[in-house]
């Protein structure tokens, strides 16, 4: 019998080739053909095309080699399981805490103290390491100032990671503040220090200016009910009080940084201002630089955005020249600025400080911030009395340029850190500037003084004012960045 012969077709192997993909190919989510050295997909957008697993030498070399410089942070011995979720939420999140320790946390200290205690590194961190909230908080704000630095093709490697942690913040704080128990003092402290550092991540990730907004509210609600249960922080334990009076800096900074544009809405800050600082008393030398200018000053730039955003008002309303009430205001804060007696921040020094380097050039910082302070207040309240009125008079545009140009002189000894110390004051001098010469003096130091989003923020909607000024004479002054600002809509936090 013969024997019948059944032929199969061939196997089909049912194995997938893993299809080779580029790096930059997958961060864009555009189709890879894997064609080396350089695929057609990056070739066709002029991108640079990267193979192999991703790693910190996508960062820039300078940025590179100073982060290799660099030991990795090493972990308090006492490092808790919550802090190991945080940290290995992604590949990247070891390496944010790596950046905040030795970049992030030094930069938010824009003055170093004449001690070398930097409370953001020497006493959130550790506290950071027992709470997982706080610890992902301060790795989305490092995420987001590593972003800003480090960027391949237009993206950053560091999104992603950023992103993640951001997220996981938000969802699990209201299930935080839905726990929140009455005369717990240590649990309000603590979401005082999380929305602290959650305002702190708005800034430094551009958000829109309403972001803020809502954690300053949140924060003025926590301070009410911190003043509710203790009147003086010293009372607290000492770990407690401090991160209570840290937190309390942080918001009058942002706060008052903040109270520049004069939009109508700014009495809601002002408010905000005076319920979260009544009746508390705190007593501590202050880490932010600006706050250490001379407190007449500092309760000034309440009172000029508020008399600056009455100006307007009047006007609005069909009065070309200010009114009574306006002049008293105006001539009653003008002053309460001139009253502030500069030498008395250089003669301050006792025996045993002034052979001291370190701390003479301390008590000259604060002298130079307070003077940086004064100039700009003058400014303000110049450009506030003109206005929405178009071309200043030729006595006022005098005194402009004459407060201007010693504001520059100032912020040339402060250097690089003259961005950092005192914001607001630069913008009063910096929306009036006339010539191209301190205009690129000034946004060249800006580049180099703080990389992080608000401030290429600033610089756009800067270089659109002066842009604008060919054509438009409102284009000037603190109003002139308001009409810009709506303008482009465009939005952003001041720090």
């Amino acid at each position: 019998m013969q024997q019948q012969l059944t032929i199969r077709p061939a196997a089909r192997n049912t194995k997938t080739r893993r299809k080779k993909v580029c790096l930059t190919c997958q961060r864009r989510k555009k189709k890879c053909v894997g064609s080396t050295p350089r695929c057609e997909t990056c070739r066709l957008g002029d991108w640079r095309c990267e193979w192999g697993p991703k790693n910190s030498s996508l960062a820039p070399t300078r940025e590179k080699q100073q982060l290799a410089s660099r030991k990795a942070p090493t972990p308090a011995p006492l490092l808790s399981v919550q802090n190991g979720l945080a940290c290995e939420l992604t590949p990247d999140s070891f390496q944010l805490l790596q950046y905040y320790t030795n970049v992030t946390g030094v930069l938010l200290q824009d003055f170093p103290q004449t001690t070398s205690l930097n409370p953001f590194v020497d006493v959130i961190l550790p506290v950071a390491y027992d709470d997982d909230l706080l610890m992902h908080t301060l790795l989305a704000i490092s995420g987001t100032h590593l972003s800003y630095s480090y960027k391949v093709a237009g993206v950053s490697p560091f999104a992603y990671a950023t992103y993640k942690h951001y997220a996981h913040v938000l969802r699990e704080l209201q299930r935080d503040v839905d726990t929140l128990v009455r005369r717990d003092v240590s649990h309000v402290v603590r979401l005082l220090v999380l929305l602290n550092f959650l305002a702190i991540y708005e800034v430094y990730s551009g958000s829109p200016y309403a972001a803020l907004i809502v954690h300053l509210r949140g924060l003025t609600q926590l301070f009410c009910q911190l003043r509710t249960e203790v009147h003086d922080i010293s009372s607290l334990p000492e770990e407690t009080r401090d991160l209570a009076s840290y937190a309390y800096e942080n918001f009058n900074y942002l706060t008052l940084s903040n109270l520049f544009i004069p939009y109508p809405h700014q009495s809601d800050l002002v408010d905000l201002l005076s319920l979260a600082s009544s009746g508390l008393t705190m007593d501590h030398e202050p880490v932010t630089a600006m706050l250490r200018a001379d407190k007449v000053l500092l309760a000034s730039i309440p009172r000029a955005c508020a008399l600056f955003v009455r100006r307007i008002a009047e006007q609005s309303a069909g009065e070309i020249k200010p009114t009574a009430a306006f002049m008293t205001e105006y001539t009653d804060l003008s002053s309460t600025i001139e009253s502030w007696d500069a030498s008395i921040a250089i003669i301050e020094l006792d025996e045993d400080t002034a052979t001291n380097p370190s701390y003479t050039s301390h008590k000259s910082k604060t002298y130079l911030v307070s003077r940086l302070l004064q100039h700009g207040l003058r400014i303000y309240i110049l450009t506030a009395f003109m206005g929405n009125l178009p071309i200043p008079s030729p006595a006022i545009e005098d005194a402009i340029e004459l407060e201007v140009e010693a504001l520059a002189n100032v912020h040339r000894i402060l250097a690089k850190q003259g961005w950092n110390v005192a914001t607001w004051a630069h913008l009063a001098a910096v929306t009036c500037f006339r010539t191209d010469a301190l205009r690129e003096e000034f946004v060249a130091l800006m580049k180099t003084s703080n990389h992080a989003r608000h401030f290429g923020l600033i610089r756009e909607a800067l270089e659109l004012l002066w842009k604008e000024q060919k054509h438009d004479p409102k284009a000037f002054g603190p109003y002139g960045l308001m009409r810009i600002l709506e303008k482009y809509n465009m939005s952003f936090c001041l720090s």
